[in-house]
C-alpha cells in the first residue's frame, strides 16, 4: 500500500469519506505571519495523533472494558515492567494524574500490582498480573496489526529512517522541555 498524497482531511465521525480541504485563494489578507498548517510540524503530528486516537476508539470492544488510557499504560508496563508512575508520564508525554488515574483502574480490576522498589523504597514500580498479561496478550494483536496497516506505506528502509528521525526529534523537543522546565524553576527561585 502506498502512502496517501499529502492532503489536509477533516477526520469525521460519521462513517462517510472525510472532507478535503480545499485550498483558498490564500491567507488572510489581514494576517501578517500566516501560520503554514500544512508544513507546521505540531499541527501535522497532532492530526496525525488525533486521527489513530480516534481509530483506537472506534472499537472499543476491543480493550475489553478498559479505557483508552488504561490500555496504554497497560501495553507500556509490557514493554517496560516496574516502571513508576513519573516515568510512564515522561514515556507518554501524559500529565501525572492521568496515569494515576489509568493505574488506579488497573489496579481495581487485578490487572496491575505496584510494589515499592527494594533499592529506593521512594519508588513505586507498577508490574503487570498474570491477568494482566493474559488481557495484554488478547488485545495486542488487533493493535499490532493495526499499526502495521499505518506502516504499510513505507519501504522498510523508510520505516527505519522514519523511527531515526522520530528518536532524534523526541531527544530534542525533551531537551527543550528540559531547558525550559530549568529556566522556569529558576525564575521561580528568584
Amino acid at each position: 500500500m502506498k502512502c496517501a498524497p499529502t492532503t489536509l482531511y477533516a477526520a469525521t465521525a460519521s462513517g462517510t469519506s472525510p472532507p478535503v480541504l480545499r485550498r483558498s485563494g490564500g491567507p488572510d489578507p489581514r494576517i501578517r505571519s500566516p501560520l503554514v498548517v500544512p508544513e507546521f510540524l505540531p499541527f501535522r503530528f497532532g492530526s496525525i495523533f488525533s486521527k489513530m486516537v480516534f481509530d483506537s476508539t472506534r472499537a472499543p470492544e476491543i480493550y475489553e472494558g478498559l479505557s483508552l488510557r488504561a490500555w496504554r499504560v497497560l501495553a507500556l508496563l509490557a514493554s517496560y515492567p516496574d516502571i513508576t508512575n513519573a516515568e510512564m508520564s515522561a514515556l507518554f508525554g501524559m500529565d501525572t494524574a492521568t496515569v494515576t488515574r489509568a493505574v488506579a483502574e488497573l489496579k481495581s480490576k487485578g490487572l496491575i500490582t505496584t510494589n515499592r522498589d527494594p533499592s529506593d523504597r521512594r519508588r513505586v514500580q507498577n508490574r503487570l498480573t498474570d491477568a494482566g498479561a493474559a488481557l495484554h496478550d488478547r488485545i495486542a494483536p488487533a493493535r499490532i496489526a493495526r499499526g502495521r496497516r499505518y506502516e504499510a506505506c513505507f519501504t522498510p528502509e523508510e520505516l527505519t529512517q522514519l523511527h531515526r528521525l522520530l528518536d532524534k526529534l523526541s531527544r530534542h523537543v525533551d531537551a527543550i522541555f528540559i531547558e525550559e522546565w530549568r529556566e522556569e524553576r529558576r525564575r521561580a527561585a528568584v
